[in-house]
């Protein structure tokens, strides 16, 4: 059941189908148009319709070369895109996304800066609570 009516619209890139379906369904339940994509290849903006992105998530995997690119390519058609850098967990790349718009300039909000800042992720990526 969504909690938030919000319809901001965002991209998760990432290698692994498994963590990208996982964090697309878990944004879409919250109310957020989400597609997980893994493929980086040119004009990707283009075809998933950058002009309406809010928020594009580059995970880590995601080839430097590649990263920038992506970065020039939605920039270009949508100034107002934000970005953020995933850690390729769900749950993290979930609670990113809420931080990036729960800040009226863009940025996370100081308390789920504060949160993660205190609560560091585990070898395996998880974290204690």
């Amino acid at each position: 059941m969504p909690t938030s009516n919000n319809k901001h619209s965002v991209v998760i890139f990432g290698k692994s189908r498994q963590i990208l379906d996982e964090t697309v369904a878990g944004l879409r339940d919250l109310g957020y148009r989400a597609l997980g994509v893994n493929d980086f290849s040119t004009n990707v903006a283009e075809r998933f319709g950058g002009e309406t992105i809010d928020l594009v998530s580059l995970g880590r995997l995601v080839p430097p070369d590649r990263n920038i690119k992506l970065r020039e390519e939605f920039t270009a058609i949508n100034p107002q895109v934000r970005f953020i850098e995933s850690p390729g967990v769900p749950s993290e790349i979930i609670a990113q996304v809420q931080a990036a718009f729960s800040d009226s300039r863009g940025g996370p909000c100081a308390s789920a800066t504060k949160a993660r800042a205190s609560n560091p992720p585990r070898v395996d990526g998880s974290r204690s609570s």
